[in-house]
């Protein structure tokens, strides 16, 4: 395990006297606060320090001074390993009782790690998770991880996801974060504290399934207080990804899966290499991953008929065989067990046939990943220093979806035609479905990703550093779908009158010829390419003196280019219609980050207290969404009884995703709509949708105060706890359902206008897709257009309390230990409309419920090691449903088993683990929704249909 707090300074050896307020306690923080304040890096092994106390030291020393009164009496030493690093270890006669020698992690705070944030300004909160941390609670990927935090909502783009916020732009299955259920495009997410190209066929989401979790050293979760030096688009908070470097050492993991009968299984190995020396130091690893699909016939919830756990059915009328819906509206099933040859119209049947939406289909995709990575640095003098980091990733996916289905106009041309009205020759309407003919829809998907960055850092004189670096990160997606149907083919077959050629939909299953199939049979594709271009340039150092400490600086300047492409094949297209796009932005950002230490001193001879603030300004400017000043506050309060308070305020600015400004996908259509202005009743609305030109930034604020409570006598007991207030403003809507009363309710009289104008009508007919005559669209007699474009309407507020407790003990049976993560939303509301007032949809279906908790428990030796772990998923009431019905709590259990191989160690050398991991060891399936947004009995966005997953990892650090 690799811990690393960059701080601003340079590695001191030499007589340089620095000012130190340390109080005392345990020894594991009073080392980060040295490194903090001399600007030293510092090297000891994980889990040894906190055993030990260090004694306060306050005023002017020289580093290595005051690091030996800081240690004095402790029982730890310091010795000097290279020209850069100090090593702190407990003395051989000192050791706590039963530490045994063992090889444990190497835990390194640098004085300057340019993969970890900055200092970060006082208030801001920050929460680490180590890499040692991912392995013992057994997490394969980074989204496995991140269905457990939780602060994360499931809202918006995940594998099981469909239909809300990020969700429908999610082509190739990734995965994003959504920090208090804000949205993903307001959670921040970084690679060594740079950001990567968003994904998804809108930009709207940063997709973490391309992280190789293997690469990752630690994750540092950053409080949105931080929004000045990392972006202001920084609303529900920062994930920071801080990968593995040089002084990592080498680790080789094997895992595999499929252990238990229908089991989501996966394999994943992986094999890094690391090496440092005097002046470098460079990592190289490589990850496979590789996890199969989920069928629907697997899980009893996946399936659109919700009878049997007292919902509704929501069968498909589109099917095989078919429905026929003749002139009066009337529906009459094609029956089952014939082939549509000698069918007649007594043989129909007066009800719809119904058909499952979810037959056939897999509810998760297949994944297979490939990622490498390849960084290192070297040191140009004492005072410069160069880096390089390289991360790439090749992910494919497959999975299965509902096959095509449409309404078939069928002439009576068509030698197999019926007509449930004798006599009438009209075409008949068959509503029908293509699976039996061509099988479900078959995506397959290739993402490939990659971020490079090059940089130097230079010490100045003083405390001043500085850092210019400059990089470039992409996200490609490329979609290939098969079995889609060629309509204007399909017309023809229809209309043949030939039965060796017809297309046949009057059977049950397929009964057209093998020719006819290939000929209507097509595919598409969708391409996406997202990429930024970044540079930067960072100075930062003490400016000031004070008697409680020095005033510490951070100024920057950050240029981003983001572009975005995408091309479309002709089998998605309307006539005529241009769906590509290439778009770019350019960002001019300015930022000014102070920290000041105001009071310093004593409440008693045993009790010191410090008090810092901090005050920030970034100024954003693009170049098509304008420009902004956005100011931060933040505070900490510190007291040596192991005592802390924090604070923070910041405001945030961020501009739409590039796609949604793109007008050339957007539609029309004539539909007539219920008028009471009307003399007929009746009035015919342009209805006009897809994205918006005219999108303003969204904007927010947010508050935070945090209490923290870890006293020094008792060193393995830690609570952290923090308020948050998070309001987010103008945020983008997606397209509005149709409502069939619009000019009746008072609630949708902002969607249109009945001020018909020829410019108005010129405007929207000559860049849309228009569904029917295209001279219709302005020949027709409009009275009214109705809006339904993307809107920067909706306002989104939350707040809650975010709540974690350590608890340690050593034993002379073991350490045991116990890790409890909480987070309560006290409220979750949201306002549509233009003004109006919020709406709670805290504990409502697929919105944040009200508690999230995750406590993982754990007991270890010198060879064997337990770790449960308990989720809890809140109960909320499903308010869609009539009557309203509770949702119950879900709550799963996972488990990690662990051996040493001592055996094995003392014959190759190193640290070797093998474990067996289960995640939802019970196999509890979510609890039961009347879902009619997916037409699924669960709630994708506050559970999941994973199951029962087991699997046996051997791990070996060398």
């Amino acid at each position: 395990m690799t811990l690393s707090a960059g701080i601003f300074g340079t590695p001191v050896f030499a007589a340089e006297q620095r000012s130190f307020n340390i109080p005392a306690g345990p020894a594991d923080r009073a080392v980060r606060q040295f490194v903090e304040q001399a600007g030293m890096s510092v090297i000891y092994e994980a889990g040894r320090l906190n055993r030990f106390k260090t004694r306060a030291i306050k005023g002017k020393y020289e580093p290595i001074d005051a690091l030996h009164r800081l240690l004095e009496g402790s029982g730890l030493i310091y010795s000097m390993t290279t020209s850069r690093f100090v090593s702190v270890n407990p003395e051989r006669n000192r050791r706590p009782p039963g530490q045994e020698e063992e090889s444990l992690p190497t835990v390194r705070i640098e004085a300057r790690d340019l993969s970890s944030p900055p200092s970060l300004p006082p208030g801001v909160v920050l929460k680490t998770i180590s890499a040692e941390e991912l392995s013992q609670q057994g997490f394969t990927t980074v989204t496995d991880w991140s269905r457990t935090l939780t602060q994360n909502q499931g809202t918006g783009a995940n594998e099981g996801t469909t239909y809300l916020r990020e969700a429908p732009t999610n082509i190739a299955y990734g995965s994003g974060l959504n920090l208090y259920g804000i949205g993903q495009r307001a959670t921040l997410v970084l690679v060594n504290g740079r950001r990567l190209a968003p994904s998804g066929a809108a930009g709207s989401f940063t997709d973490v399934l391309n992280i190789p979790i293997s690469a990752v050293d630690h994750i540092d979760l950053i409080s949105e207080g931080a929004s000045t030096i990392y972006g202001a688009d920084a609303v529900g908070g920062i994930v920071n990804f801080v990968l593995r470097d040089g002084y990592s050492r080498p680790l080789t993991t094997a895992s595999f899966g499929h252990l238990t009968p229908y089991d989501l299984g996966g394999n994943d190995v992986s094999q890094s290499f690391a090496k440092a020396g005097e002046r470098w130091r460079g990592v190289a690893a490589v990850e496979y991953y590789f996890r199969s699909g989920l069928p629907a016939s697997k899980r009893s919830q996946a399936t659109s008929d919700l009878t049997l756990g007292g919902g509704t059915n929501f069968d498909s009328l589109y099917g095989n065989p078919g429905t026929i819906v003749d002139r009066n509206g009337l529906y009459w099933a094609i029956p089952a067990g014939q082939n549509g040859t000698a069918l007649k119209a007594a043989d129909l049947l007066p009800t719809p046939n119904l058909h499952d939406l979810y037959e056939g289909t897999w509810i998760l995709p297949q994944h297979e990943r490939v990622s490498g990575l390849a960084s290192g640095s070297f040191d140009l003098s004492a005072d410069t220093q160069i880096f390089l980091d390289s991360l790439v990733s090749q992910r494919r996916v497959k999975t299965y979806f509902t096959p095509t289905v449409t309404t078939l106009s069928v002439p009576s041309t068509n030698p197999f035609y019926v007509n449930p009205i004798i006599g009438n020759t009209d075409p008949v309407q068959v509503l029908y479905g293509f699976g039996k003919d061509l099988g479900p829809l078959v995506e397959r998907g290739t993402v490939n990703s990659g971020q490079f960055t090059l940089g130097l850092e230079q010490e100045l004189r003083g405390s001043w550093h500085l850092r210019a670096s400059g990089g470039y990160t992409f996200d490609n997606q490329l979609e290939k779908e098969g079995n889609l149907v060629n309509f204007d083919a399909l017309t023809k077959y229809l209309a043949t009158s030939d039965p060796t050629t017809a297309f046949n939909p009057f059977g049950d299953g397929s009964h057209t010829s093998a020719e006819t199939l290939a000929a209507i049979r097509t595919d598409g594709s969708l391409h996406y390419r997202s990429s930024f271009t970044t540079g930067s340039l960072e100075a930062g150092g003490s400016i000031l003196q004070l008697p409680a400490g020095p005033v510490m600086l951070t100024t920057g300047y950050e240029y981003r280019v983001q572009t975005f492409r995408s091309t479309v094949s002709d089998g998605y297209k309307f006539t005529g219609q241009t769906l590509d796009l290439d778009r770019g932005r350019t960002l001019n950002a300015l930022y000014l980050q102070t920290a000041i230490p105001v009071l310093a001193g004593n409440f008693t001879p045993d009790t010191s207290y410090n008090l810092s603030l901090a005050a920030g300004v970034r100024y954003e400017h693009f170049n098509d969404a304008g420009s902004a000043y956005l100011p931060s506050f933040g505070f900490s309060f510190d007291l040596s009884n192991g005592i802390s308070f924090t604070g923070t305020w910041a405001r945030m600015f961020r501009p739409p995703n590039l796609p949604d400004l793109n007008e050339s996908v957007n539609y029309a259509a004539l539909y007539p709509l219920a008028d009471p202005k009307s003399p007929t009743g009746y009035t015919t609305a342009l209805i006009w949708g897809g994205n918006n030109a005219n999108l303003s930034p969204e904007t927010a604020h947010s508050w935070m105060l945090g209490l923290k409570f870890s006293p020094p006598g008792h060193p393995n007991l830690s609570v952290d706890a923090q308020y948050f207030d998070i309001v987010s403003a103008h945020q983008i809507l997606p397209t509005e359902v149709l409502s069939l009363n619009l000019f009746s309710d008072p609630q949708y009289s902002y969607l249109f206008t009945r001020d018909v104008t020829a410019s108005a009508l010129a405007r929207i007919c000559s860049h849309t897709a228009f569904m029917g005559p295209v001279d219709a669209c302005q020949r027709a007699n409009i009275g009214a257009i109705v809006d339904l474009r993307l809107r920067s309407a909706e306002t989104v507020r939350t707040d809650g309390i975010d709540l974690k407790a350590l608890l340690g003990r050593d034993t002379r049976f073991g350490r045991f230990s116990a890790n409890l993560q909480a987070t309560y939303v006290l409220q979750f509301g949201e306002t549509r409309v233009p003004g109006g007032e919020l709406i709670s949809y805290r504990n409502t279906p697929h919105n944040p419920t009200a508690v999230r908790l995750r406590g993982v428990f754990g007991w270890r030796n010198q060879r064997f090691s337990v770790s449960p772990a308990v989720n809890l998923q809140g109960s909320y009431e499903d308010n869609v449903d009539t009557p309203n019905r509770p949702v119950g709590p879900w709550m799963t259990w996972d488990l990690v088993l662990g051996y040493k191989l001592r055996l094995l160690d003392k014959a190759i050398g190193g640290d070797s683990t093998i474990s067996l991991r289960g995640f939802n060891v019970f196999n509890r399936q979510p609890p039961f929704l009347n879902n009619d947004v997916g037409a699924i009995g669960y709630d994708p966005e506050n559970a999941d249909l994973l199951g029962r997953r087991v699997s046996l990892k051997i791990e070996h650090q060398w």
